[in-house]
């Protein structure tokens, strides 16, 4: 299990016992690991955060310079 994983998994334990429900949270979560991961994390930068927001279908390597084209370039143009 991954160190992020293992995160999620101690937080996803953690709310219920405050009494918070995290049906689909939890599965959201999930899948942000998931993707978090599949660029090589060990742990949440923005570029990451930004990129599952954009909704890009796979992540980019950490490290490697967000493209022109990216939706994230995009939003952060904006502001």
């Amino acid at each position: 299990m991954s160190a992020l994983q293992a995160a999620l998994e101690e937080y996803l334990a953690a709310r219920p016992a405050l009494g918070h429900k995290l049906r689909l949270s939890g599965r959201l979560l999930q899948r942000f690991v998931v993707y978090a991961e599949s660029s090589g994390a060990t742990f949440i930068i923005t570029e990451i955060a930004l990129g599952h927001a954009a909704g890009r279908g796979t992540a980019r390597p950490v490290g490697q310079p967000v493209g022109d084209g990216s939706p994230a370039r995009a939003l952060l143009q904006r502001h």
